[in-house]
């Protein structure tokens, strides 16, 4: 039982994660379309 349960907790947890992800990623792109200067140097993989 405690396995399955744990499982479940991983299936919640992954989605929570990417969808956070894709907002960061969705607020840097209006971000750069507005011109605002700090968040591109907030992101140094760039």
């Amino acid at each position: 039982m405690s396995r399955y349960s744990r499982d479940a907790v991983i299936l919640i947890e992954m989605p929570q994660k990417e969808n956070k992800l894709l907002q960061q990623l969705e607020v840097r792109k209006q971000m750069r379309m507005k011109g605002d200067g700090p968040c591109i140097k907030s992101t140094p993989e760039n």
